[in-house]
């Protein structure tokens, strides 16, 4: 697995937390500010195309189709909204808006047309873009704590209906989702430690991962550390430093937390970066 750099490329402006969506050529990055901005990308390189403001207040979440060119979903405010975009070359087209009680955190594909939503209040939804049609998850609080805020969504690529749930209290629980039954049922629970309290990404391995790695789930911490997880038993196989931290840091000041996104360019590419 490499891990790849482009020093500046993305928002030398940005000093915020930020997350990254891939598709296809395109790369979107978002700021906790308004703004979005569109990157296309061959052969490692990057070429600015445009930026948006999705949502008028804040953008909480983004996150492109895996399989249909230039379809993106954001959440934010006001309205707490889930907003579907159509994006090609510099043109930007709503193509849905869906209204929720609260903000909208993270999002994820789980099929084509099933779109899964957590909330700041720790709430699952399921949205069938097709048919506009909107349930919650009969089980709630994986996490084993009330309103626990759902901050992020993986799931697997190699093993349908898998997916992972990161909570602002530090756990990332990996479930099944029964669609029929509209349930997730838990199969591991990851409890967070002292020194890794702010997970700013989860990503199962890529699709075309070798069998060795096709059950590994990847863990970014903020402080720079990047965890490996068997997700089939839960253990945690072993943890990349990307940088170095000094004996004085303390690693819960959220001022001493630098975000690493991860997002996958090919089988063996993990992108990654820091908000400097």
């Amino acid at each position: 697995m490499a891990l790849t750099c482009f020093p500046g490329a993305l928002n030398p402006f940005c000093r915020q937390p930020i997350s990254v969506s891939l598709c296809c050529d395109q790369l979107a990055l978002a700021t906790s500010s308004t703004l979005l901005y569109i990157y296309s990308y061959s052969n490692q390189n990057l070429s600015f195309i445009t930026k948006f403001s999705p949502h008028s207040k804040s953008l909480s979440c983004m996150l492109y189709h895996p399989t249909i060119p230039g379809l993106l979903a954001t959440g934010g405010a006001p309205n707490s909204r889930v907003i579907l975009w159509s994006i090609e070359g510099k043109t930007v087209q709503k193509q849905a808006t869906l209204n929720l009680q609260r903000r909208p955190n993270a999002l994820i594909w789980l099929l084509d047309e099933e779109l899964i939503i957590g909330d700041e209040h720790g709430t699952l939804y399921r949205w069938n873009r097709n048919e506009e049609k909107l349930n919650k998850f009969t089980n709630q609080s994986l996490s084993g704590k009330q309103n626990d805020e759902v901050q992020l969504f993986a799931v697997a690529n190699k093993q349908k209906f898998i997916m992972a749930i990161a909570y602002k209290s530090g756990s990332i629980c990996i479930c099944h989702v029964d669609l029929d039954k509209n349930n997730l049922n838990m199969l591991h629970k990851l409890s967070s430690d002292s020194a890794n309290t702010i997970c700013c990404s989860i990503q199962f391995a890529h699709s075309e991962s070798p069998l060795d790695r096709s059950t590994l789930l990847y863990i970014s911490y903020g402080h720079g550390s990047i965890k490996v997880c068997d997700y089939t038993n839960g253990k945690i196989l072993g943890q990349l430093m990307l940088v170095k931290q000094s004996k004085n840091t303390n690693m819960n000041d959220p001022r001493c937390k630098t975000y690493y996104p991860l997002a996958w360019m090919d089988a063996n590419t993990l992108l990654t970066g820091n908000i400097e």
